[in-house]
Parts: structure tokens; sequence; C-alpha cells
């Protein structure tokens, strides 16, 4: 994995193999593995947008945004297979009792008890990464002067 903002000129080299290869070259750790290894670059190059992003509405009229559908959080952050696996179970959890303890002419929206709920726990789930992301970014200093990194430690107060 190479991680990279899109519009930096490092991550569009990094989209041919041969560019793929020099940056990987230019890493240090990483050289030195590849090298021990013999490891060899074998198939295309994918490249695919892995930024922070979440849905303004999670929830509509009996419909309710679970997993990377409601929130996608950055992939160093090493959490989106457990916050989709939590936001699931907890979604079940609330349509459960939205059917089961609503009156039965409530509506499965944002008008229900229970996806307010929902949409409340989604939201404090956003504000609570957004402040760890932004924390362990700035708990990086190898690399201030790096655009990459640079973007992530400007985000700090």
């Amino acid at each position: 994995m190479f991680y990279s903002d899109k519009d930096l000129q490092q991550a569009k080299m990094a989209g041919s193999l041969s560019g793929f290869s020099t940056a990987m070259n230019e890493a240090p750790q990483i050289a030195s593995l590849l090298k021990t290894k013999a490891y060899i670059s074998t198939g295309k190059i994918r490249g695919a947008p892995a930024n922070s992003q979440r849905l303004q509405a999670c929830c509509g009229d009996s419909w309710l945004a679970v997993g990377d559908a409601v929130q996608a959080f950055d992939p160093l952050s090493s959490q989106g297979i457990d916050k989709a696996l939590r936001s699931g179970s907890s979604a079940r959890h609330f349509i459960f009792y939205a059917l089961t303890d609503s009156a039965p002419q409530t509506k499965l929206d944002s008008s229900n008890p229970y996806i307010c709920q929902y949409i409340e726990q989604q939201r404090q789930s956003w504000q609570k990464y957004v402040k760890k992301r932004d924390y362990f970014y700035a708990m990086q200093n190898r690399w201030r002067d790096r655009p990459f990194w640079s973007r992530r430690n400007s985000l700090q107060p």
C-alpha cells in the first residue's frame, strides 16, 4: 500500500509500475525489505480514494446507512472494519426497537426516536474519530516537511 493525495507528484508517479517501484526504492525501510525478499512487481497498479468522509444524512424514508456507507475512516486509522461491524450491529438494534416498541403508524425515518438515537450515535462516532485521527496525525514528526504529512498536521489547532 502507498498512501498519498492524488494531486501530489509522488502519487501521480506511483500510478505506473516504474513510478511505484521508484517510490518504494526511495523508502529506506521498504526498499531494504523488498531487496531482502527479492520482490518483483507484477500486475497492474491500482489507486482508490481513501479519505475520511461521511454522509450528511445517514437515514431517510425506510432506509438507514451503515458501515462505510454512513462514514468511511482513513485507512491509516485501522478502524474501518471495527467501525463497520459496530454500526451494523447498532443499526440492527435500533431498527428492531423502532419496529417493535413504536406505534404501528410510526415511520422508520428521522422522526422515529430510535432512529434518532442511531443518527446521534453516528454523529458522536464521527466526532470521536476525527479528534483521534487528528491527534495521531499530529504525533507524526518524521516527515513534517513532506506535503502529505504537512497537510495533515495543518489540521491541528
